[in-house]
């Protein structure tokens, strides 16, 4: 059961699930999900939901996602497969603002997800009825356009496709994605090694198509999906059973739930939770989270600015959302640049932005960053500026705030300040204006890899990300030495042309270079 390859194998060893999605229609509506286990699903897990956990565990899996709230303005669009009775719908328009069809094989499951919009509709904080949609289908049966939505979304129903089905499913929800769009399933699996008799039969008479959980990565690795995290959940799940069985054998709550339905019914409820967690300890059934990406456009281009926005971060060179990092893609009149606003410890890659030299946004893509005219303007400028990062890093923003250039009072100056041999501070205008972005590019002009920026941190090119990012550390440890020479009498003694361009010499053959072809110390003293 553990490995993808053997899915055709496993199922006809463990189940004959049935193919006519009438037939599984029947059987949702008139077994597991009648109204009487609804209702019974709902009384343990609050108002709309039939999964584990309720909204609590809604909200923790879809967090997940770190998607846009609705104050960004942003019209997110989600397909919620198996939607049952509609919580996690519900959840997604009035959290996000966003549009969501809920699609359902379950004639019983629908009808009160209908109900519950029409409930709900009248104090619900957004216009419920215009963003939620319930639709009865089978999602295999679907024809949805390429692209069509941010989010796939499923709480623990695929389990009941069958599994010579799953691999065609999963490659139509790769088609449906945008790129950079995402996919979040929560769902019911076996274990990783061999079943016991007791688990197929029990899979059989259910008509559960359950896989590993390393089979279900490896089955959403196959349809197409990047950056996929499957992780097994299924101490959640016992920790959750758990705490459903102790509240509804609870005085108070059997009392309710008794008069309700029955205490038989009850009964029985406790002994499905207790069963599933047995079989959870025994190896046998798992609880699986999926997570993955369908990879955007210029892809390894976002990955090449993520891991320098992550580095930048970890380097303690910005706090919070500051600074930013591009790169230009090759042969197009594009950038790769972090999106506007979001925290570094939360970024993704779908949160590296697209978007015209001129800032223009791509249809699609996040706002990009506030200083994009900056990054513009570099390229623009400089035909061999391939990457650029902006930090607000301590002592080159302390420097910066006093508005001073550096000069060249140690030779390392001379790795950014290839032309005159001063690194200049850049004259003061507000974040995110087309006077700044002028002011820097007149500040670097057409030799330097970097300027300050007065009042507000440094900006360091390269020709490619590695280079940029060298010489943002590397304008850092410049500043921390200046400024230290600032406090001694007398300050740092500035090297003239001369000693320069002996230091240039010199780097011609640094360290194991012997033809005369040698850059230095670092990426480009000597050019």
């Amino acid at each position: 059961m553990a490995h993808h390859s053997n899915l055709t194998s496993t199922a006809t060893e463990v189940s004959s699930v049935q193919e006519n999605s009438k037939d599984m229609q029947q059987f949702l509506s008139k077994s597991q999900y009648d109204y009487q286990n609804i209702y019974m699903y709902e009384r343990c897990f609050g108002e709309g939901y039939m999964s584990a956990g309720g909204l609590e565990t809604t909200i923790e899996f879809i967090d997940m996602l770190k998607l846009p709230k609705t104050s960004t303005g942003q019209k997110l669009k989600v397909l919620d497969v198996g939607c049952g009775i509609g919580g996690s719908a519900f959840y997604f328009a009035e959290t996000y603002g966003a549009e969501v069809l809920g699609l359902d094989l379950s004639t019983t499951s629908l009808s009160l997800a209908q109900t519950r919009l029409k409930e709900r509709a009248p104090t619900s904080p957004v216009a419920l009825a215009s963003l939620v949609t319930f639709e009865l289908g089978d999602a295999l049966e679907m024809d949805y356009a390429d692209g069509e939505f941010d989010v796939i979304y499923s709480r623990d129903a695929l389990l009941h496709v069958p599994y010579a089905k799953k691999l065609p499913l999963w490659k139509k929800f790769h088609q449906w994605l945008k790129p950079g769009g995402q996919l979040l399933i929560s769902d019911y699996g076996c274990g990783e090694g061999t079943l016991s008799a007791e688990m197929k039969t029990y899979m059989e008479k259910r008509q559960y198509a359950l896989l590993s959980p390393s089979a279900y990565g490896a089955l959403t690795h196959s349809a197409g999906f990047d950056d996929v995290r499957c992780h097994d959940r299924s101490w959640q799940y016992c920790q959750i059973a758990r705490q459903e069985i102790a509240r509804v054998n609870s005085p108070e709550a059997s009392a309710a739930f008794d008069a309700e339905f029955s205490t038989a019914d009850r009964e029985t409820l406790a002994k499905v939770f207790n069963d599933k967690v047995e079989m959870c300890l025994r190896s046998d059934r798992s609880f699986i989270l999926c997570h993955a990406i369908k990879q955007p456009v210029h892809f390894e281009y976002r990955k090449q600015v993520l891991a320098v926005c992550k580095k930048i971060y970890a380097e303690h060179l910005v706090w919070g959302t500051d600074g930013n990092v591009s790169v230009r893609i090759p042969g197009t009149n594009l950038i790769a640049i972090k999106g506007s606003g979001i925290p570094y410890e939360d970024l993704t890659v779908s949160d590296i932005v697209i978007c015209q030299l001129d800032g223009t946004r791509v249809p699609g893509e996040k706002k990009p960053s506030s200083e994009v005219g900056i990054h513009g303007g570099i390229y623009a400028a400089r035909s061999d500026a391939k990457a650029v990062v902006h930090t607000h890093s301590m002592y080159a923003s302390t420097i910066a705030s006093c508005r001073k250039d550096i000069p060249c009072y140690h030779y390392s100056v001379g790795e950014l300040a290839a032309g005159d041999d001063i690194i200049k501070c850049a004259d003061y205008y507000c974040y995110g204006t087309p006077e700044l972005a002028k002011a820097v590019v007149a500040a670097i002009g057409p030799y330097t890899n970097g300027c300050l920026m007065a009042n507000h941190g440094q900006v360091t090119l390269g020709e490619d990300l590695e280079s940029a990012m060298y010489f943002a550390l590397r304008m850092e440890n410049i500043c921390q030495m200046y400024m230290h020479t600032l406090g001694i009498p007398g300050g740092a003694v500035i090297l003239g042309t001369k000693e320069m361009d002996e230091c240039r010499a010199r780097d011609k053959t640094y360290g194991q270079v012997e033809d005369g072809t040698g850059t230095g110390h670092g990426l480009g003293c000597c050019k």
